[in-house]
């Protein structure tokens, strides 16, 4: 057997924190508002270069990481569409987010990227928040791999300045660590998800997974990470046992489950959660309900709570996972990290870690993966170097539409260690024409206009099985669905409908006035930028008009009396007179900015009795119109036009 080779460049990740009490939340949860101070990023940083990368956009940026959190139906959270500021921290009432060079900032910041400041009072209650970010680094929404990604960044804050400690979930988007040309970190996962909607409910989604962590004595261990991960979907999520009495209640989606628990002295230890060394129990090993060679699977229903018993062996373990990555193509070079290794789905990887506690005896029986992914039989190599196990394991990932989470559990010799949720199954990138992206109802694709529902058709670009979007309790179209999001000029575009060749999306306000938008499709790898032009209105009609006076589908069994209105629904008609936010259902009728005619068969050119949103909805515009009382009985067509020339494409009224 020839010795493993490793080609890798070790990074040591830098870490974020936040300055609060364990249990903070807030009050303002509906309606929270932050600041930007965009132009305090306009300068060099500490390191003499630019502190954002050139073409970044910072309030896009904080818009679509917001957005994150919006998008999340089972919580009650809404941030507001964030204002711009020349505050570099916020007043007692203010959240700001910016760019601060002061000494007092430098001092605070030490080594983080990014530092939440929350006041708060005895009770918990979050009064404000600050987010600050490290004078010392660069920070993009272009993706640039040399620099940091802001979004993610700030997703991250953003979920301290809801009251989220660290996760122990290495792939989830609260984990403590980050790099340069990282991004997934801007996904929420199904473990930050469950944070939000335990601390913010709406309804009685989730179940709760319940116990009292032990040792094989009886004792109670204090400060257990403890995972539930779904083996077949990947999902995982992560909960700590109370640091008085080892007790653990966490929440998490209606499913099945391999529950376990790992002492905090891994890549996730009692200071990253914000806990001292003298609060948590270390002295015991991994344990996994039911045992690591047949684990047992625990059902979690809807508003009940589920009893786990773990009871995990005295002593601490051997083995330990430091470093890992993967590569495609063997003696190929490529990075590792303290962290989660992303890893390219439908392929066949060389996943390689550095560890102690695993010599050459090891097999890959010892191994067992949980969630969408398996091992190689036989694949397994390690070789010593310093006290540590150079190792590779050799796995095949499946094809995934959506960014999924995959965990790795050990067991050797009675001994044991867990990789929670430390590998992340990347999608295929999507993929558009510019030409794919339309109207909704008419189909038309020569430009897109504010607040239009345009259609999308490409490959790769969500789910094999489509879902459609929802509204939050605030009254918002989300803009993800199952992880899939659009982004036009950086800014998150509201979704209707996503699956894998259709996406049906808001295109967002903030377009107007511009001549085109650039286009990316998101669902955990970044499609191509596709560049769309904009035009103030580009109008389309749903095929079938609605007879005001029985609030029915105008057909020939049921045309419309001359003299009487149809309901024309629309989408595209353009911004309306008084703004509203992308995707805001809308509070109330409003007339489009853009003023249209409508064009019957007979070539009569009428203005309608309005035309603009439809209220209680994003997107949808509607145009009322009163039948001329001289129209002939029969079918008559029509068409709309804008203001600026755009038509519509024609269709059919049935006339009494």
């Amino acid at each position: 057997m020839k010795p493993l080779a490793l080609l890798f460049a070790v990074s040591a990740l830098s870490f974020g924190y936040v300055n609060s009490n364990p249990r903070t939340y807030r009050t303002d949860n509906t309606n929270i508002q932050f600041l930007v101070n965009v132009d305090s990023a306009n300068v060099n940083n500490a390191n003499g270069v630019p502190w954002i990368t050139p073409g970044t956009d910072v309030l896009a940026g904080a818009i679509a990481a917001m957005d994150s959190w919006n998008s999340v139906t089972t919580a009650n959270i809404h941030f507001a569409i964030p204002q711009t500021t020349t505050l570099l921290e916020g007043t007692p009432t203010n959240n700001v987010i910016s760019f601060d060079s002061s000494s007092e900032v430098v001092q605070a910041l030490g080594s983080a990227l990014a530092v939440t400041i929350t006041s708060y009072n005895a009770d918990g209650s979050i009064v404000k928040s600050d987010i600050v970010f490290s004078t010392k680094e660069q920070f993009s929404t272009t993706g640039d791999a040399s620099a940091l990604d802001l979004q993610s960044i700030l997703t991250h804050e953003l979920g301290h300045s809801l009251g989220s400690s660290h996760s122990g979930v290495l792939t989830g988007t609260m984990f403590q660590a980050t790099d340069a040309g990282l991004t997934t970190q801007a996904h929420l996962k199904p473990d930050d998800i469950a944070f939000a909607s335990s601390l913010y409910p709406v309804g009685n989604a989730y179940g709760t997974i319940t116990g009292t962590m032990r040792d094989t004595t009886g004792k109670a261990l204090r400060g257990a990470l403890i995972s539930a991960e779904d083996p077949v979907s990947g999902q995982i999520i992560g909960g700590f046992s109370s640091i008085a009495d080892g007790t653990f209640s966490f929440s998490v989606p209606p499913g099945s489950y391999y529950v376990w628990a790992e002492p905090l002295n891994g890549q996730v230890q009692a200071a990253n959660v914000y806990l001292t060394a003298s609060e948590v129990d270390t002295d015991w090993q991994p344990v996994i309900a039911g045992g690591f060679a047949s684990p047992s699977l625990v059902n979690v229903t809807a508003g009940q709570p589920t009893p786990v018993a773990l009871s995990a062996p005295v002593g601490v373990s051997p083995i330990q996972i430091d470093y890992s990555g993967a590569t495609a193509t063997a003696g190929a070079s490529f990075e590792i990290y303290t962290g989660p290794t992303s890893i390219a789905g439908g392929e066949t990887v060389f996943f390689v870690f550095i560890a102690t506690g695993l010599p050459s005896t090891v097999t890959d029986a010892n191994f067992k993966a949980v969630g969408p992914f398996t091992i190689v039989p036989g694949s397994f190599r390690s070789s010593s170097s310093e006290g540590k196990y150079q190792c590779q394991l050799s796995l095949n990932m499946p094809s995934v539409s959506e960014l999924t989470t995959a965990s790795l559990l050990i067991d050797y010799n009675g001994n044991s260690a867990v990789f929670s949720g430390g590998i992340e199954v990347l999608p295929a990138a999507p993929s558009f024409p510019a030409n794919g992206i339309g109207n909704a109802f008419s189909f038309a694709s020569s430009a897109v206009a504010p607040g239009e529902i345009a259609a999308m058709f490409g490959t790769n670009m969500g789910p094999a099985s489509g879902l459609f979007g929802a509204f939050t309790t605030a009254g918002y179209l989300t803009d993800q669905v199952e992880g899939v999001s659009v982004r036009f000029d950086g800014i998150p575009a509201p979704l209707f409908y996503a699956a894998a060749g259709q996406i049906n999306v808001q295109v967002p306000y903030e377009v107007a006035g511009e001549s085109e938008t650039s286009v990316v499709v998101d669902t955990g790898t970044d499609s191509v930028a596709v560049s769309v032009p904009v035009s103030a209105a580009v109008p389309g009609l749903y095929p079938a008009a609605v007879n005001f006076a029985n609030n029915l589908l105008n057909t020939v069994a049921n045309p419309v009396a001359p003299g009487d209105y149809v309901i024309l629904y629309a989408t595209g008609l353009g911004s309306p007179l008084t703004p509203i936010d992308t995707g805001e259902a809308a509070p109330g009728a409003d007339a489009s900015a853009n003023a249209v005619t409508v064009t019957l068969g007979s070539g009569s050119q009428l203005m309608p009795a309005y035309a603009g949103v439809t209220q209680g909805l994003a997107g949808l515009d509607q145009i009322n119109l009163q039948i001329p009382a001289a129209t002939p009985p029969g079918e008559t067509s029509l068409f709309v036009t804008s203001a600026n020339g755009a038509q519509s494409q024609t269709i059919s009224v049935w006339v009494q």
